[in-house]
């Protein structure tokens, strides 16, 4: 039925980010669709849109490195659009270089096929995602 996808999608969307805590790497990828289209934050100075898991990596990898203890825990419940989950976050890591601490509100917005992702949208927070396609909370 589309409600229990719908939850599915939800709780993928979730274990997504946990599975990215332990560095389960290749179930993480494995999320993910091979052609997976991840657009970056508009402020951030890496701002791209990533096509692909061979054009993805670069960009996790960029981030684990300056990052190298970072995590997305999970901060409230996700919206269930159906085929699309916003999830909000909080992305958490000390600079390798600098020893500065980052905690920054993300909110991701899915969108899943086959329990796969094939497109990730990163916001500041679920209004933005939210306005983005239209809604409001």
């Amino acid at each position: 039925t589309g409600r229990a996808m719908s939850q599915e999608n939800v709780e993928l969307s979730r274990r997504f980010w946990t599975v990215f805590n332990v560095r389960g790497w290749d179930d993480w990828w494995g999320l993910l669709d091979p052609d997976v289209e991840w657009h970056a934050r508009t402020d951030k100075p890496d701002v791209d849109i990533y096509r692909g898991h061979e054009a993805l990596r670069p960009f996790v990898e960029a981030w684990t490195g300056m990052f190298p203890d970072i995590r997305v825990e999970v901060t409230g419940d996700s919206i269930d659009l159906g085929d699309q989950v916003i999830t909000p976050t909080i992305v958490v890591g000390t600079s390798r270089s600098a020893g500065i601490t980052m905690r920054d509100p993300y909110s991701f917005l899915f969108r899943l096929v086959d329990q796969k992702i094939v497109h990730v949208r990163e916001f500041h927070d679920n209004k933005e995602a939210l306005e983005a396609l239209g809604l409001s909370e």
